[in-house]
Formats: C-alpha cells, sequence, structure tokens
C-alpha cells in the first residue's frame, strides 16, 4: 500500500509538474507572440514616422515653390499694372493733345470762314446795291420812253397806234422792271440762305469730337 500511494504520488506531482511545464510554454509562447507583434509594430510604426516626415517635407517643398509661383505672379501682375496704366497716361496725354490742337484748329477755320463770309456779304450786297442801281436807271429810262411815246402821241392824229406804241412800251416796262425784282429778291433770299448753310454746315464738319481722358 505504501508503494501504491508513493507511485500515486509521485504521478500526481509529475502530472503538476508538467501542467506547470505546460503553462510556462504557454506563457513563453505568449510573451514570444508580444515580442514579435511588438518587433512588427515598432517596424510599422517607424515607417510611418519615416513617411510621414518625408510627405512634411515634400509639403514644405511644395509649399514654398507654390509660395515662389505666387510672388512672382503678383509681382508680374503689379509689373503689368504699372506698364498699362504708364501706356493709358501716355495715351490719354496724346489724345489730349491732339483734341486741344484740332479744337484749335478748328478755331481758326471757323475765324476764316466768318471773314469769306463777311467778304462774301459784302460781295453780295454790292451786287444787290449795283442792280438797283441799274433798276432804277432802266426804271427811269423806261419813264422817259413812256413819256416820250406819250408826247407823240399827243402830236399824232393816229390814236391806233399811238395806243399800241403805248400799250407795248408799258408791258416792256412791266416785264423788265419784274424781271429785275425777281433777280434782286434771289440775290438777296439767297445770299441769306447760303450764308446760313455753308456755316451752319462747315461748323457741323469742323465739330471736334469729345474725349475721355
Amino acid at each position: 500500500m505504501d508503494n501504491k500511494d508513493a507511485n500515486q504520488q509521485l504521478k500526481n506531482e509529475s502530472r503538476k509538474l508538467q501542467e506547470q511545464i505546460d503553462r510556462l510554454h504557454s506563457v513563453l509562447k505568449t510573451r514570444c507572440d508580444v515580442q514579435n507583434e511588438n518587433r512588427t509594430l515598432k517596424l510599422e510604426l517607424e515607417s510611418m514616422i519615416e513617411a510621414s516626415a518625408k510627405l512634411t517635407h515634400e509639403s514644405a517643398i511644395q509649399f514654398e515653390q507654390l509660395q515662389e509661383q505666387v510672388d512672382q505672379t503678383r509681382k508680374q501682375h503689379k509689373q503689368e499694372i504699372e506698364d498699362l496704366e504708364e501706356v493709358q497716361s501716355a495715351q490719354a496725354a496724346a489724345d489730349k493733345a491732339t483734341y486741344e490742337q484740332n479744337l484749335e484748329d478748328n478755331k481758326k477755320e471757323i475765324q476764316n470762314l466768318e471773314q469769306r463770309m463777311a467778304d462774301m456779304e459784302k460781295e453780295k450786297h454790292s451786287e444787290v446795291v449795283k442792280l438797283r442801281l441799274e433798276y432804277d436807271a432802266r426804271l427811269l429810262r423806261l419813264q422817259k420812253q413812256t413819256s416820250r411815246v406819250q408826247q407823240n402821241a399827243a402830236a399824232s392824229s393816229n390814236q391806233e397806234i399811238f395806243r399800241k406804241k403805248l400799250q407795248h412800251a408799258k408791258s416792256e416796262y412791266e416785264r423788265e422792271i419784274c424781271g429785275l425784282r425777281r433777280t434782286i429778291s434771289d440775290l438777296e433770299s439767297q445770299t441769306s440762305r447760303n450764308s446760313a448753310g455753308n456755316l451752319s454746315s462747315k461748323l457741323g464738319q469742323l465739330q471736334p469730337k469729345k474725349r475721355k481722358f
């Protein structure tokens, strides 16, 4: 009985020892797995840190390049604006000088036209006066002819001849008077119409165009 008990006790202790060994193997395996996982995580973390640093560096380089492009674009736009303002200012000054020169030329042209119109008025007036004098001279001559015809008719016994001569003289007299009056009236109307029309037309042609500066 003692041997059996001793054997049983040894078996129990052996089983317990084996269980402890198995637990130790399990713990050791778990620790190895944890260590392997830690190494893997550490490698992944180092890779992520390296990738992050690389990305940060590349982002900084890109940002610097973009900042340089922005600065260059701003500088270029500023120069273009300054050049455009300079060109516009020069063009405005040139347009203003041209406008003022044209205005001065137009003023001189208008003065010349006014002088020419005044000379034409004087010429037309002289012509009208001349025609009036001619009209008066013809009127006086016709009146004298009529008076002579009447005197001759008083001495003539042929009343029919007298009447025909008198009628013919009156007709010539009235025709010439009407012609002269019509000529004088036409000249006066033409002078007034041409003076106003030509001056207005020329002033319209010479009117300078307004510009914005």
